[in-house]
Formats: C-alpha cells, structure tokens, sequence
C-alpha cells in the first residue's frame, strides 16, 4: 500500500476496516428486513380466508422466525448487540 502519510482521513480503509463496518450495518438490515416480513406474514395471515393461503404464509412466518432468531444470535455472539443488565434486586417502593 505505501508509506502512509498520517492523517486517516486521507488514506483508504483496508479490508478488515471495510469488513468490520459493513458487516455490522448489513446485519442491521437483514434483521430490519426480517421484521418486516414477519409483520407481513402476519397480516396476510390474519386476513386471509381460505386455509391453504394462511397456511402457506404460517410456512414462511416460522421460516422468518428462525432467521430472526438466528440474526439475534449473531448479534449477541459478535457484540453488535449487547442486552441491558439484569436487575435481581428490586428496589424497596416502601421508602419513597
């Protein structure tokens, strides 16, 4: 690549920049994506009135299902998504 002059605004990110950011941000995507198709899914699935239609849509709700959970995992697995603490003990409502 060269001598690089310092400042990294000037400079070209390598690939494991790129991969880093982008893959971060297509995974958000993917799970937006997902989302929506469950919504969809569900919809038709409520406003359909013949079985094999609902049925047929009920297939690609629990396949979407699965790909959202397995987003979710990635998520959780890499780091991009990281859950709020627990809270065990609650706080006493008497002193207020």
């Amino acid at each position: 690549m060269g001598i690089l002059s310092g400042n990294p605004k000037n400079e070209p990110m390598h690939y494991g920049e790129i991969f880093s950011v982008w893959q971060c941000s297509m995974v958000a995507k993917a799970a937006a994506d997902t989302s929506l198709g469950l919504v969809a899914a569900s919809q038709v699935i409520g406003q359909s009135i013949r079985e094999d239609i609902g049925a047929l849509f009920a297939k690609y709700h629990v396949t979407k299902t699965v790909l959202g959970v397995r987003i979710l995992q990635m998520n959780k697995e890499k780091g991009w998504l990281i859950p709020p603490p627990l809270q065990i003990k609650r706080p006493d409502s008497d002193k207020a």
